[in-house]
């Protein structure tokens, strides 16, 4: 549907000359354009101190990374990996700002990671925000302004997420934002001065349908139920065998194709409550109601699902779904409605 993007806390400055090169003491809060970063050196995020970043190695003498992690909380502390799939097998590794605005870090002076910032600066400078974003940015823009950013950490993800739950409550701030380029959510500490150390807020996965895919295509996954995967109405399990012995992986295909002719004789089935499938094959539009949304899906063959993009009120926009749907869940509370492309003679029978 669209990106979303989980926030933390950070702040670092790196710049640098091509021909000067100076190095670093470590907990330093910026890097001049005459400077570059090493092992055993260290940015920490002004002014709370907050993040750091810096190459670490988990333990492992011969694979070091590049990454940020919390300064002041000993264990399961980082939250972003540059080089995550391409750890550095000594310690001797550079990490720089070029002249294009562009953080590049090296080995033996091969390239293991670069960010790929479209635009070029006059006086770029790297960041290591207290949110815990490192952004590159020119020297002359404002720090807050997120549009002004060369390049964002926020932008790529690694495998971390310190997620609350989505609730009102006395330890973090939630905020949701959209807009026709992204949609993220951002959480902040109520208070900053609570002890530095882990206490188990919410765990994931919650239950076994919180495991991403684990009914296979077409199929949806029910925590109350037994057996807790069910095709969707219309489709039957792919390998009957499989399914019936509790291997759901191939999913559920169609009992019968759709019919995709001009009079459109294929139908929806309304499901409530629902937590929508994965949204790698989708087309959105928020400027359109869930009529113009149904016949819009009703006139693309490889159309299999829609419902309201935002759900708030009465709803609104519009959400594709295209080709085999992965990962529905039907919740016990909240959820929102799900139609399900289906032809019209399978609508309405009981199954």
């Amino acid at each position: 549907m669209k990106f979303i993007r989980f926030l933390m806390r950070i702040v670092v400055y790196i710049l640098f000359v091509p021909s000067l090169m100076v190095f670093i003491a470590a907990d330093t809060s910026s890097i001049s354009h005459t400077q570059s970063l090493t092992y055993g050196d260290t940015i920490v995020s002004y002014p709370q101190g907050t993040f750091e970043l810096g190459f670490f190695n988990l333990g492992k003498p011969n694979k070091t990374y590049l990454g940020i992690r919390y300064k002041n909380i000993p264990l399961r502390n980082v939250v972003w990996v540059a080089n995550v799939g391409k750890p550095i097998n000594d310690s001797s590794a550079i990490l720089k700002l070029n002249s294009s605005g562009n953080l590049v870090l090296t080995h033996n002076n091969i390239v293991v990671w670069s960010t790929d910032s479209p635009k070029a600066a006059q006086n770029p400078v790297a960041e290591l925000l207290d949110s815990g974003n490192l952004v590159i940015r020119d020297e002359n823009s404002t720090k807050s302004n997120q549009e002004e950013y060369l390049w964002q950490s926020f932008d790529y993800p690694s495998d971390t997420i310190g997620m609350p739950e989505m609730s009102p409550n006395p330890i973090y701030h939630y905020e949701f934002f959209s807009n026709k380029e992204e949609v993220y959510y951002t959480w902040t500490l109520q208070q900053s001065n609570i002890d530095a150390s882990w206490v188990i807020y919410s765990a994931l996965p919650a239950d076994e349908c919180d495991y991403y895919g684990v009914c296979g295509a077409n199929s949806y996954c029910r925590t109350s139920a037994s057996p807790m995967c069910e095709c969707l109405q219309g489709f039957n399990p792919k390998s009957p065998e499989k399914w019936n012995s509790k291997d759901w992986s191939q999913g559920c295909v169609l009992k019968q194709p759709q019919s995709c002719k001009g009079n459109y004789t294929d139908e929806f089935d309304k499901y409530e409550g629902m937590k929508v499938p994965e949204t790698t094959h989708t087309w959105l539009d928020e400027n359109i109601d869930l009529a113009e949304c149904k016949s819009k899906c009703l006139k693309n063959c490889s159309c299999m699902a829609y419902t309201n993009s935002n759900i708030s009120g009465e709803g609104s926009g519009c959400v594709l779904w295209f080709g085999e749907l992965f990962d529905i869940v039907m919740l016990p509370t909240g959820g929102q409605d799900l139609y399900i492309r289906i032809p019209a003679s399978e609508l309405g029978k009981d199954y």
